[in-house]
């Protein structure tokens, strides 16, 4: 009991920091949220740095839904560089 503990304590503290926006995706080598590892396997060639940084041009019509595309689906939904954070706008 106490070995399942520890091991999960581990990866929390290993998480990396930089998550959905992890320039190493799949290679990464610190812990990911399942959703993030389905991302980077949908999307393997795919710089998540600028991950929803723009909006969709596709949008509404996108081939993708708003969860699975790696562009934007409207401002709410958008991730600005320069603040680096989901602020509510793209990056200028």
């Amino acid at each position: 009991k106490g070995k399942k503990g520890a091991a999960k304590r581990e990866v929390v503290r290993n998480r990396c920091q930089w998550g959905m926006h992890c320039d190493a995706a799949r290679h990464c080598t610190f812990a990911h949220t399942d959703e993030e590892r389905r991302l980077f396997r949908l999307h393997p060639d795919l710089d998540f740095r600028y991950f929803k940084a723009k909006l969709c041009c596709h949008h509404p019509k996108c081939r993708f839904s708003r969860r699975d595309c790696s562009f934007a689906h409207g401002e709410e939904d958008a991730w600005c560089l320069a603040c680096r954070d989901y602020m509510g706008h793209t990056t200028p």
